[in-house]
């Protein structure tokens, strides 16, 4: 996964997420010390803070405008945080720019290029057989198929008292037809409750987008310099459909041959309004191929 960015001059989160056994981890306590690239403070140090833990786990810390005022690149945040009352330590890197690229594209997106895929995305509704972890999920009389076959699609909440709670599947037993959520439910779910499950591509959109912003780097681009979005819309697109159809099999391969193809072709005539003078002026920003290297 690429690294985290966060935008010059602004109040933002660094964040970290801890999974053990596809379940996202709750600590009690948290905090974080932060250096930039060469291991110096921060011009407010960071230094053994506080963080936030929200209810499913998420540890944030909000850097000050201050601190983001100079572009940048591998700051690293050291994060300790109490487990089962074990302290642990993560280091993560991020970057602070000028610009950062988004996601854009949506599931629909690839439907909409490739209508074959709507029969892998329909949504199925659901009935709570039996009452399994706080983080399950279990309809063992709708639900069979592929092992993992919801892995990656969520399943929305439809009646009960924690109605509209939508989550992510990180995995699922065709046998029980037990759902496992990334995130524990704020209430216990009861016998009953009605649900659906749906297949999501965000996986495959995500991994796509960051094989793009790698090879961009491997190109010599900053992908924070790069000053549309829209101009990388196509190649995601045709990229995260190879990826699902790779995943498919055999009953794809035609299809994904000719979409890995096409990402190649769509990659090799990728032009770039490139922020090279970083001044986040487009007036000033030139048009360029990835084959052109960029050096700051």
């Amino acid at each position: 996964m690429t690294k985290q960015e966060i935008l010059q001059n602004r109040s933002e989160a660094i964040t970290f997420e801890k999974y053990i056994d596809n379940l996202q981890i709750i600590p009690t306590s948290a905090t974080v010390t932060i250096t930039d690239s060469e291991g110096n403070d921060l011009p407010d140090p960071v230094i053994d803070a506080v963080c936030s833990i929200d209810s499913y786990g998420k540890i944030s810390y909000t850097l000050s405008a201050t601190n983001t005022a100079d572009l940048g690149e591998n700051f690293t945040a050291e994060f300790k945080y109490i487990y089962n009352t074990v302290e642990y330590l993560q280091r993560i890197l991020f970057n602070i720019v000028i610009n950062r690229l988004n996601i854009i594209i949506t599931d629909q997106d690839l439907i909409d290029d490739y209508s074959q895929l709507r029969e892998y995305y329909s949504p199925i509704n659901g009935e709570v057989s039996s009452i399994g972890d706080i983080n399950e999920i279990i309809d063992g009389r709708n639900f069979n198929g592929q092992k993992d076959y919801w892995k990656g699609g969520h399943i929305k909440i439809l009646s009960g008292t924690i109605k509209d709670f939508d989550v992510k599947v990180t995995a699922f037993d065709e046998t029980s037809g037990t759902f496992t959520l990334k995130k524990s439910m704020p209430a216990n779910i009861t016998q009953g409750d009605k649900f659906i499950a749906y297949k999501s591509f965000e996986n495959e959109i995500s991994r796509a987008f960051d094989e793009i912003k790698d090879y961009l780097s491997t190109q010599g681009f900053r992908p924070a310099l790069i000053m549309n979005d829209l101009q990388l819309k196509e190649i995601h697109i045709t990229l995260s459909i190879a990826k699902i159809l790779h995943a498919i099999g055999k009953r794809e391969r035609d299809a994904y041959e000719d979409y890995i193809n096409k990402y190649y072709s769509q990659r090799a005539s990728l032009k770039l309004l490139y922020d090279e003078d970083e001044t986040g002026n487009p007036a000033d920003a030139v048009e360029s191929r990835p084959q052109t290297t960029f050096l700051r």
